[in-house]
């Protein structure tokens, strides 16, 4: 009795019932991604799923050039200075909309220098509409901020809902490749916008800048961003390069593997994202407390990706076969190596949260860019031989030398590195 008396006011609380929903939100995504998700994967093929895949390989990278690193900082700011709430939203909101128009300006100009083909430029601009709204989905921190992740997820989730359906209709009506490129983004577009309005009429939300504020802001800013922006390249440089220096259908084939891995990309967004706070509190308490809640939490996740690894790993042919059929029978050998990415990408998620708390972004920032120019070598050696295989043990490599290894050479992170792995 006692124990399921603690166990609801665990739940009870704010920080666990927004973990709660995020997780609710994820796993449901994740269950209707996989559904219809595999539906249209199958109906396009490797090359036709490979080419809205390269194309959206720039758009994501065109949007972590337009969210400008700030969902790194974005909730810490929110919660530690409520005062300013109207201020950093408002300021956030006009940096981002600046950022997403040069952006967009940017990805046209390179895709007609590039020449590429007009089914290409089509594809891009009917992607592009996620990137226009940045902006507009600023105003997820401040319900992240104030454990209100339940309105968010309710928002997010029925427009995802109606994408998915869209998306189930244009495979019975047997449309085209546009339709699809346009519904892969549909949802995140019509809920940034919408979520957006409900905010601002909801609490009679104006816009107000300063220019003090946005100087103080981009300054905050450019370590994350430069950093993320590191981060999703070498996450989309495979894509980018396997269309560049092999073929499409190589895209397709690394493309059905990712998809397989990301599903679980969210696990330690979610834990650490909703722990931030008792983290904060712990720092300021005790920092053996601090340090071996850190440490907790990092092997759990490398305990925890390890796990999913080996399971994803034996079965590669079994998963690949049912999800996706058998023209994406390459995918298998692929999937069976790629998914031990998990592992230090758990990792690196538990020590750039410590890395953020202590305000050591200068560190994410260098070891995301060695990650970076290593990633683009080892690609470009391995995909004009290897093809899909090659950008995998591209990845792997990277991923474990910046997430995990490059935290030993700078001295504020080999202090927490030796601290997790009890190194005197």
């Amino acid at each position: 009795m006692m124990l399921s008396k603690d166990l609801m006011k665990l739940v009870k609380l704010p920080e666990v019932q927004n973990i709660i929903w995020l997780v609710v939100d994820r796993v449901w995504r994740m269950v209707v991604s996989l559904i219809v998700g595999v539906w249209v994967t199958r109906y396009l093929g490797p090359v036709n799923f490979g080419k809205i895949n390269y194309v959206n390989a720039y758009i994501g990278v065109g949007i972590v050039l337009a969210n400008l690193g700030m969902e790194s900082f974005l909730v810490k700011e929110l919660v530690m200075h409520k005062e300013q709430r109207n201020s950093i939203i408002s300021t956030a909101f006009a940096l981002r909309m600046f950022a997403s128009i040069a952006t967009l300006l940017c990805l046209l100009l390179f895709f007609w220098i590039t020449n590429e083909t007009n089914e290409n430029l089509l594809i891009l601009l009917l992607l592009i509409f996620p990137l226009l709204t940045t902006s507009f989905a600023t105003i997820d921190y401040v319900f992240q901020a104030e454990l209100k992740s339940k309105t968010v997820v309710l928002f997010r989730n029925s427009f995802f809902v109606v994408g998915a359906l869209l998306k189930i209709l244009a495979i019975l009506v047997k449309a085209d490749i546009l339709v699809f490129a346009f519904l892969t983004v549909f949802d995140v577009f019509i809920a940034d916008v919408v979520l957006f309005l409900y905010f601002r009429f909801r609490e009679k939300f104006k816009l107000f800048f300063s220019m003090p504020a946005i100087a103080a802001m981009i300054k905050k800013a450019i370590p994350f961003m430069v950093a993320n922006l590191a981060i999703v390249v070498y996450m989309k440089i495979d894509q980018i390069l396997l269309g560049k220096l092999s073929t499409i259908e190589q895209v397709g084939y690394f493309t059905a593997c990712t998809k397989v891995t990301e599903i679980f990309y969210f696990i330690p967004l979610v834990i650490t994202g909703s722990c931030y706070k008792v983290l904060i509190k712990k720092r300021g308490i005790s920092s053996n407390a601090y340090f071996k809640l850190a440490k907790i939490i990092f092997w759990s996740f490398l305990a925890g990706a390890a796990i999913l690894s080996i399971a994803l790993s034996l079965s590669s042919s079994l998963v690949i076969s049912l999800l996706f059929g058998s023209e994406y029978v390459e995918s298998a050998s692929v999937l069976a190596l790629y998914c031990w990415t998990l592992v230090p990408i758990f990792g690196g998620v538990a020590f750039s949260q410590l890395m953020i708390i202590e305000e050591q972004q200068k560190i994410i920032l260098y070891k995301t860019l060695i990650g970076l120019v290593l990633n683009v070598i080892l690609n470009i050696v391995l995909i004009p031989k290897f093809g899909a295989m090659g950008a995998a043990v591209a990845t792997i490599i990277t991923q474990w030398a910046s997430s995990i290894f490059a935290n030993y050479i700078f001295r504020d992170s080999r202090l927490i590195f030796n601290h997790y792995f009890k190194f005197q």
